[in-house]
């Protein structure tokens, strides 16, 4: 039975890798360099080149443009699928214009991925090269699928560039808005988080007036608990993503303003990191400004030892050098422990919350007793199944 089991498990496992393969193009063509040029306007002008090497006959298929998009070789015009006979280096230049849409929140993408024989050719791009001059009054990106090599002004327009070499055919998809509004935003999170801290938001607006502008913050619902204010926090509940989500609106931001917010949060575990995912800005409901993700360590809690060792100096001395009713030093006695001043800080991180009840501390003990029983059962199930199919193995190699 064990057999049939297991035989079973790894007759599935073959059969997912087998059905999920991917075919890749084999043969000797590839592309040694792509550049991409898109001039982004009311819409987007591309011009790319790609530069094949090798010696085959291959048929190409272009389906990561339009398809009225201007492809050629030479002054040869194709379609978005032809063959091609490639001998040393051929270049396959594209032409398209693409409609952005009437949203003021902007997506362009520059796809190099072609087919070779109606596959993925399985090799690296040598050199990649990608430029996208941005619109007027745009000079940032709310967001991009990899980060920028450089940027720079050019007639006033902001110009992103990608460089890029032995890589793979992926997309590079970037984001933007078209609204008139200039603002920075900040979010200060103290270094080091301890069981309890708060952040600090800023918002300036460098532009005119805007209005409705909402401030979104979301964690990962395991890693911390809202303090206060209680009112600008919820539970967030889509699937599988559950996350505690802070929410900050402003009616007005008048012109050069700048407005701070506090938010409290407990750690809900210690020793872990903790999650901030991306703040976001909203003005009249169009996303304007991404803050990014980060992740700060979460402290465990330890003593003040700077706090807990001068207390501990202040009761030496009492019990050293205790003076008389006549002002002479005379030899320590012993004080009574409420005496000596301990600082509230640690007397709430060494004294021990005890059970109400002697039922409770059973019950705590119980608990950790089951904890470890069900932990030594585990280990011991994993041990067998292990067991059970080396004997398998070996079983397999005598037959």
């Amino acid at each position: 039975m064990k057999k049939i089991v297991l035989f079973s498990m790894w007759f599935l496992v073959l059969a997912s890798i087998s059905y999920a393969k991917i075919e890749f193009y084999t043969g000797n063509v590839e592309v040694n360099s792509f550049t991409a040029t898109a001039d982004l306007k009311d819409k987007a002008y591309v011009d790319m080149e790609y530069i094949l090497t090798g010696n085959e006959d291959v048929t190409i298929e272009f389906n990561n443009v339009p398809s009225n998009a201007e492809i050629a070789v030479g002054n040869q015009k194709h379609g978005n699928k032809f063959n091609l006979q490639v001998k040393g280096e051929t270049a396959i230049n594209v032409k398209f214009t693409e409609e952005l849409g009437n949203s003021p929140l902007k997506q362009f993408s520059a796809n190099p991925n072609i087919l070779f024989n109606g596959n993925v050719n399985s090799r690296p791009i040598a050199h990649y090269r990608a430029r996208i001059l941005m619109p007027e009054k745009v000079g940032e990106l709310l967001g991009s699928s990899e980060k920028p090599t450089s940027s720079q002004k050019v007639d006033e327009r902001q110009l992103f560039e990608w460089l890029k070499s032995d890589s793979y055919a992926t997309a590079l998809t970037i984001s933007w808005h078209s609204l008139d509004v200039d603002i920075d935003v900040q979010r200060h999170i103290p270094t080091i988080i301890n069981n309890q801290f708060t952040v600090r938001n800023v918002i300036r607006n460098n532009g005119k007036e805007i209005r409705n502008v909402k401030l979104v913050q979301s964690f990962l619902e395991g890693d911390v608990e809202a303090v206060e204010p209680l009112s600008e926090f919820q539970v967030i509940l889509a699937g599988n993503d559950i996350r505690t989500e802070w929410t900050k609106e402003m009616p007005v931001v008048d012109a050069g303003a700048a407005i701070t917010s506090y938010y409290t949060l407990r750690a809900k575990r210690t020793g872990e990191n903790i999650v901030f995912r991306p703040l976001e800005v909203y003005v009249d409901g169009v996303l304007a400004k991404i803050v990014e993700r980060e992740e700060y360590f979460s402290a465990p809690d330890v003593l003040n030892l700077t706090s807990f060792t001068s207390t501990a100096e202040s009761a030496m001395r009492l019990l050293v050098e205790t003076p008389s009713s006549e002002g002479e030093m005379m030899p320590g006695r012993p004080i009574p422990p409420e005496s000596i001043p301990v600082p509230e800080a640690v007397k709430e991180q060494i004294t021990p919350a005890a059970p109400e009840t002697g039922k409770e501390a059973i019950r705590q003990a119980a608990g950790k007793k089951n904890q470890l029983v069900l932990l030594a059962v585990f280990v011991i199930l994993v041990a067998l199944v292990t067991l059970a199919y080396r004997k398998f193995r070996e079983k397999g190699r005598l037959g």
